[in-house]
């Protein structure tokens, strides 16, 4: 008997590694990616090596990860890991929270390096304000495990965006005009605001934010049946379903869109010149994973589009991917917008732009990003 268990052992471990040595191979043979589509984002690529980089342990580290971007079949192993963390109680897979019908993102306390970041952000916001004497408003964008927090895990601890928001929003007061968005957002939670698989917002959710917008800054507010609202996909899969790998009973997301007024121009700064487009959609997204950025094309430094409106107003808008929804809406509203990304900016602001040329500005991020990146900063 003893002798048979042996043998079965045996004949496991012999075919675990003609499996396992068979990946290798495998892995070996495959010609490297440089982008998933899945994940939309550049994969990592073989590290460069040195004595120094080998000593102080990055070689090791960039190697681990180089392994990790280009295992074969990687999207499935996700999948099926996800699929068993599931089985076994766990809800909670790559800072995704799996919410039954639905994903939302766990996001992070700001930790003391950011701290410093968010600090520096509301310094840039006052010192902008000193330079030019322009109307502003500013629009911090809670994400959906603040808003319908009641579907989260009992497990979850997620971050107290409510004090951020409160806490920066008391901080740029004195320099800019402070747009609540968070109280329109919670009072419509139970609503289709957040997508189920992405972390933005969805087209409704922005249009409620629009409204809010518009009666700060004196416009008239628009009600949805004046807009032409046009489902553009109906089987959108975000961010969330391709860190977390887990769909169940979560269905497709559906993007749509808010027309309004029209678009006599549009032109793009990509970071080294500026391209003209015959339109602020891109068509050829509506057939990738990254299905969001149909709206204005995958994101850039700068943006401008001329509308048909009479107005004669301009608005600069200094944002993060959420504006991608809203901006569009404004079309009636102001003649000329103009969109930074001050993230990937890479030339002097005023060698782009001149602030003092527009009639309003308008700070619109998420608190994922206001909290973890250097943007208004840039602006001191």
């Amino acid at each position: 008997m003893g002798k048979v268990f042996k043998n079965k052992n045996i004949f496991f471990f012999a075919v675990f590694m003609i499996f396992w040595l068979t990946l290798i191979i495998w892995n070996i043979l495959t010609p490297t990616k440089a982008f998933s589509e899945n994940e939309n984002r550049g994969l990592k690529q073989f590290p460069e090596y040195s004595w120094k980089r080998l000593v102080e342990n990055e070689f090791a580290m960039d190697i681990d990860t180089f392994v990790n971007d280009q295992f074969i079949g990687r999207d499935g192993w996700i999948s099926l890991q996800t699929g068993l963390d599931y089985l076994t109680g766990k809800r909670e897979v790559n800072d995704v929270f799996i919410c039954g019908d639905r994903l939302m993102a766990d996001l992070p306390a700001p930790n003391s390096r950011q701290t410093g970041y968010i600090e520096a952000n509301i310094q840039g916001i006052k010192d902008f304000a000193g330079k030019y004497s322009l109307p502003s408003y500013f629009m911090l964008v809670p994400g959906a495990s603040e808003i319908q927090k009641e579907l989260l895990p009992y497990t979850a601890q997620p971050w107290d965006q409510g004090a951020f928001i409160g806490m920066v929003n008391s901080a740029v007061a004195p320099f800019t005009e402070v747009i609540d968005v968070l109280s329109v957002l919670a009072a419509h939670k139970d609503e289709y605001i957040f997508y189920r698989t992405d972390h933005h917002w969805t087209s409704y959710g922005a249009f409620l934010a629009y409204r809010e917008f518009c009666g700060a800054a004196g416009l008239p507010a628009k009600y949805q049946e004046e807009f032409s609202i046009t489902a553009v996909s109906p089987d959108f899969w975000g961010t969330l379903d391709s860190k977390c790998g887990f769909r169940g009973k979560i269905q497709a997301d559906t993007i749509e869109i808010y027309n309004t007024g029209s678009i006599n121009k549009f032109t793009i700064f990509d970071g080294k010149e500026n391209r003209e487009f015959s339109s602020i959609y891109f068509d050829e997204y509506l057939s990738k994973k990254d299905k969001y950025s149909y709206i204005f094309g995958p994101l850039q430094p700068a943006i401008t589009f001329e509308t048909g409106s009479q107005s004669g107003k301009s608005l600069l808008i200094f944002k993060d991917s959420y504006a991608h929804s809203l901006a569009p809406m404004l079309a009636r509203d102001y003649e000329k917008i103009t969109l930074i990304d001050l993230r990937s900016l890479v030339v002097d602001l005023e060698e782009l732009v001149s602030p003092a040329d527009y009639d309003a500005v308008l700070y619109l991020y998420s608190t994922e990003t206001f909290s973890q990146n250097l943007v208004t900063s840039k602006l001191g």
